[in-house]
């Protein structure tokens, strides 16, 4: 993970930068897991550049070219 925030609402948002495709599908689920044992939302969000191969469920992915246009 490269950054955690916990919001003003209780809400646990990770971003995870991931240009080349090299973080793994077990890191990223095992941060949910960990971090679902806290009950607060959270919210995963994956920045690439190109498309991932394999998505991990409850995981935004943002390509870095549509940064500009999110939304949350």
């Amino acid at each position: 993970m490269n950054c955690i925030f916990i919001t003003n609402r209780d809400t646990i948002l990770i971003l995870e930068v991931d240009i080349y495709n090299r973080a793994k599908e077990t890191k990223i689920e095992e941060s949910l897991e960990t971090l679902a044992e806290t009950k607060a939302e959270i919210e995963f969000l994956v920045v690439c550049k190109c498309e991932r191969r394999v998505r991990v469920p409850k995981v935004k992915y943002i390509k870095i070219n549509d940064i500009k246009n999110i939304k949350l």
